[in-house]
């Protein structure tokens, strides 16, 4: 009703305006996944190291503060913490992420897959309702039925003139 038929020229460049958004949101999401991947490889185990080592300095402070009032049982707890922080390494790390690298494929692979086929959803559903849902060709193999003559209204007899028989 309020759409007008697209004439085979601009029917070609609406599909090359489609590829090209499609190929547009490809790039982006591999530039994106680049960036995931290096974020889960690379910062995230240099932010857990970095955070282990504050945590030793800290636990070495504490376990220095305790032995010197005299609290032997905060000491304790300080001397174990230092332990535990100072076995977190960079090297350990990597060394626990190599020893499960199951796990760490599903949020390098999977949740970008999936972040992927939203984005793609999204994008092709709101081109469908731009530009609206036009097959590229007819449904039936015959051509469209044409009228010939005009349909003739048939009356019910209830308040209209009698009918002479032909």
């Amino acid at each position: 009703m309020f759409t007008r038929r697209l004439s085979k020229a601009e029917g070609q460049a609406g599909g090359r305006m489609m590829r090209d958004w499609c190929l547009g949101l490809t790039r982006l999401y591999l530039v994106l996944w680049v960036f995931w991947a290096l974020f889960i490889l690379v910062v995230g185990p240099a932010y857990v190291s970095l955070q282990a080592s504050h945590q030793v300095r800290a636990a070495a402070i504490d376990y220095r503060t305790h032995v010197t009032a005299g609290h032997a049982i905060e000491a304790t707890e300080a001397l174990r913490r230092l332990r535990e922080n100072q076995r977190t390494t960079l090297a350990s790390i990597y060394q626990d992420m190599f020893h499960a690298w199951p796990d760490f494929l599903i949020p390098l692979i999977a949740f970008p897959l999936a972040l992927y086929g939203a984005l793609f959803g999204t994008a092709l559903l709101l081109a469908c309702v731009i530009h609206g849902v036009r097959p590229t060709r007819r449904r039936s193999p015959g051509p469209a039925p044409t009228r010939t003559q005009p349909r003739r209204l048939v009356s019910s007899g209830v308040g209209s003139a009698p009918r002479t028989p032909r």
